[in-house]
């Protein structure tokens, strides 16, 4: 019985893992084309809240 599995978790193995690596790559290409924009709109909403906190700090100093 030990045998069988032996032969059977072997062949197995691989197909699984060609399929997932499958998904998980277009599921990459898929979120890098979205994230992308995504990334750059908050880098550039970050720098817009960074220099707007800037002037309103300049602003409020005394």
């Amino acid at each position: 019985m030990g045998s069988g599995v032996t032969l059977w978790s072997p062949a197995i193995l691989p197909q699984s893992v060609s399929s997932y690596s499958v998904v998980l790559s277009s599921l990459v290409e898929e979120s890098s084309s979205l994230l992308l924009p995504l990334v750059v709109y908050l880098l550039e909403m970050s720098s817009l809240l960074l220099s707007y906190s800037t002037e309103l700090f300049f602003c409020l100093a005394p």
